[in-house]
């Protein structure tokens, strides 16, 4: 049951693009594959592994709540600028590069949103 209340919040992934160039180690990946399928080889699954997470808290709170998985920096910043109370970023340690730069635009575009992180794994 949603409630009526004029404050916002948006709960995101961190944002993409991955791979080596883009700073990540050879294990981080928005498809979790190396963590899970290792020594699967050429026959790894690839496909996005959803941060359900904040899918669940989104669906258990009252307050009207958005949630982004994996934007660019571009939807993001996009998203933010419609003024929310918090903004939530999940991330886990080897993405903890690519959440920086997230609180670095939130400051910039939406300075009065307070920032919620949460780190899993």
């Amino acid at each position: 049951m949603k409630n009526s209340s004029s404050k916002k919040l948006l709960l995101s992934s961190v944002c993409q693009p991955f791979g080596t160039e883009y700073g990540d180690g050879p294990g981080t990946s928005f498809e979790g594959s190396f963590q899970l399928l290792w020594a699967q080889g050429a026959f790894r699954t690839r496909a996005t592994t959803t941060q359900w997470g904040i899918d669940f808290i989104a669906e258990n709170l009252k307050t009207p709540t958005t949630t982004l998985h994996y934007p660019t920096m571009a939807q993001f910043i996009s998203e933010i600028e419609q003024g929310y109370d918090y903004i939530g970023i999940a991330f886990v340690s080897s993405t903890y590069h690519k959440m920086v730069p997230m609180i670095e635009a939130i400051r910039k575009h939406a300075p009065s949103s307070k920032i919620i992180l949460e780190a899993t794994g």
